[in-house]
């Protein structure tokens, strides 16, 4: 809403924002790993085409116009999009009128999009622009009120590191749940700076046929890869930022080869 309330308060009744609601994982029944959050979609977008719906993938919502000549979105109704789409090596930006508009966007995306704060309204202007950042409860984070918006805090980012080798899930180690430190959400620095928060559950581990992970009686240990998460947390840390490409598309991958000495 406009008013940007608390998430608690912010769906109307019955429904329910439970932050205690448990977290389901989808995994990968061939590989035993998860499976990743666009499973569920691909499902959902193979179950509306089975439908007899035209479902479009890698198409990027670019802008929107009013349409038929109006001189704004609501006198119009829909708004016309600006679709960004490659087919056979080329790119293209389409133009379409649909009679019904749904948009499913993050808002941090939606919002800066041409068209959108000029056809949309002040209202939903508003609403696209709230940021709502809710503290959790207890004595572990009764320091958290320093994450939240306006404290100088300038980054929200993850960080996993990739090893051939699992070491954390070796018979020697056998460290597959918990944190490091005790709430990884408070990193601790290392002897170069570098901030540090470690869970060691969450990461894809993917191992190799044969004997049981950590090794099976009078078998040999099965070898395992995957990825540690090593940072996760509201920060001022630019060392895993620096790594993404762009704000809106913060996936950034460096290895020795693309980032020689910086990652020793």
């Amino acid at each position: 809403e406009p008013g940007c309330p608390s998430a608690k308060k912010d769906m109307p009744k019955p429904f329910q924002f439970n932050y205690s609601a448990p977290l389901r994982r989808i995994i990968d029944p061939a590989t035993g790993l998860p499976a990743g959050y666009a499973t569920a979609l691909e499902a959902m977008a193979r179950e509306i085409a089975a439908a007899g719906a035209t479902v479009t993938l890698g198409a990027e919502l670019v802008g929107i116009e009013p349409r038929g000549g109006a001189a704004d979105g609501a006198a119009a109704g829909a708004p016309a999009l600006r679709i960004k789409s490659a087919a056979g090596g080329a790119t293209r930006t389409e133009r379409i009128e649909p009679a019904v508009v749904m948009l499913n966007v993050p808002r941090a995306r939606l919002l800066p999009l041409p068209g959108v704060a000029s056809l949309l309204g002040g209202r939903v202007k508003s609403a696209l622009s709230c940021i709502r950042f809710d503290s959790p409860k207890g004595a572990g984070w009764k320091n958290f009120s320093r994450f939240h918006s306006g404290n100088g805090t300038t980054a929200l980012s993850k960080a996993y590191l990739g090893y051939e080798s699992a070491w954390w899930r070796s018979p020697a180690v056998n460290l597959t749940e918990g944190e490091y430190p005790q709430n990884a959400f408070f990193p601790i620095a290392t002897s170069k700076g570098v901030p540090i928060g470690v869970r060691w559950s969450d990461g894809p581990v993917r191992c190799a046929a044969g004997a049981a992970e950590r090794g099976a009686a009078g078998g040999a240990e099965r070898e395992c890869a995957g990825f540690l998460e090593i940072f996760y947390s509201v920060s001022n840390e630019t060392l895993f930022r620096s790594v993404s490409r762009a704000p809106v598309d913060p996936l950034g991958v460096a290895t020795r080869a693309t980032a020689g000495a910086t990652l020793d």
